[in-house]
């Protein structure tokens, strides 16, 4: 049987060392480094999370800032639409009519104002035989062009103010040489700009907001806010005021949306009011803003189904979230990479107004930061 070697003192002594400290201080830092990559990476995810938190916080909070300018300015519009509606009805039914415009008759059966002296312009659609047409509601009317050239100096959104008749009689300023600009039998009751304040879309005699639409008048695409003139019960007319889409898209333009975006506004049915350079390369369309007007318009005619958020495939679900909730944040891939589309309703007419920016730039800090947390955690 073979005997055992002696140990030496300072073999049992290393042995020693290693079964009492080497080995629990190996486990102990182990554990310690293992608790410190845990920890950052906690640390490093909360504050990510935080950035990432308060990027989407910043960009709602901008977007309803901005919503609020744009929805003082409407304000005003509609404000001024009211003043205008209701001296329009006192000038119809009350008080003496001033004198009457030189006027003239066309072939056709149509009456209208042959030279700008400064004031409004007329028509009378020959939809109304000449016979029966009201040259004493023409010459009350003429006492509201002082106030419609005063609103139209004062408000640069303002395009066109004017008043139709449940006869198709059209009162515009500025003036324009009607007789080649619309058709001469002209139904105006059949356009939106009219029939949308009648009772029964306007049951509570308010000023209402169109969706963008054609203008007969000449001024290219445009929106306006209308309301109507009563007598008791019979609806005598409607006043309206014009913005062009390209005035509120220069209004949009001025806005400030952070980390280089841009905003757009879209009406309560979904369908993009006023899209601004940038957005024509993300949604692949061009904005209309101004028409050649080759020949009179003879019917109402609207914004195309391609401007419409809930009719293409890439913003279905964005229409749906905007159409669910006043206000958020979703993510959407436009132009071929992903977006931060933050939106908030506009309260003085139901439309809503989008800021749209670019992901990578909302993130471009939070991802810096995250590059070092990685780099500290492995040094």
């Amino acid at each position: 049987m073979p005997t055992r070697r002696p140990i030496g003192l300072r073999q049992w002594i290393w042995r020693a060392f290693v079964r009492s400290a080497l080995i629990p201080l190996i486990l102990v830092e182990t554990a310690l480094i293992a608790v410190y990559l845990l920890t950052n990476s906690a640390i490093r995810d909360a504050q990510i999370e935080h950035l990432r938190q308060t990027a989407l916080t910043d960009l709602q909070a901008s977007v309803n800032l901005e919503s609020r300018l744009i929805n003082e300015q409407l304000s005003q519009i509609a404000a001024l639409t009211e003043l205008y509606r209701n001296l329009t009805a006192d000038a119809l039914l009350a008080g003496e009519p001033a004198l009457p415009p030189a006027l003239a008759l066309s072939p056709g059966g149509v009456r209208y104002s042959p030279a700008d002296d400064g004031g409004a312009a007329v028509f009378y659609s020959s939809a109304t035989p000449a016979g029966r047409q009201d040259l004493d509601k023409i010459a009350r009317l003429r006492r509201l062009e002082p106030l419609m050239r005063e609103l139209k100096a004062r408000h640069p959104l303002v395009a066109s103010l004017y008043f139709n008749s449940w006869d198709s009689l059209n009162h515009i300023y500025p003036w324009f040489f009607t007789l080649d600009q619309y058709p001469a039998d002209m139904d105006i009751p059949a356009y939106n700009f009219y029939y949308l304040a009648d009772a029964a879309h306007n049951p509570a005699r308010g000023v209402v907001w169109t969706e963008v639409y054609l203008d007969p008048a000449g001024h290219g695409w445009m929106m306006s806010a209308i309301a109507p003139v009563y007598r008791g019960d019979f609806l005598e007319g409607v006043v309206g005021i014009d913005i062009t889409v390209s005035g509120i898209l220069e209004q949009i333009g001025q806005l400030r949306v952070p980390w280089s975006g841009y905003a757009l506004l879209v009406d309560d049915d979904l369908s993009i009011m006023a899209l601004p350079e940038p957005g024509e390369k993300d949604f692949g369309l061009a904005e209309l803003t101004d028409h050649s007007y080759l020949e009179a318009i003879r019917r109402e005619m609207f914004k195309p189904e391609d401007f419409r958020l809930d009719r293409r495939g890439e913003t279905a679900e964005l229409a749906a979230a905007i159409a669910g909730r006043t206000r958020g944040v979703q993510q959407v891939r436009l132009g071929g990479r992903p977006q931060l589309v933050a939106w908030t309703t506009v309260a003085q007419t139901g439309w809503h107004l989008l800021a749209v920016v670019d992901e990578a730039e909302v993130f471009r800090q939070t991802h810096t930061l995250a590059s070092r947390y990685q780099h500290l955690a492995t040094c």
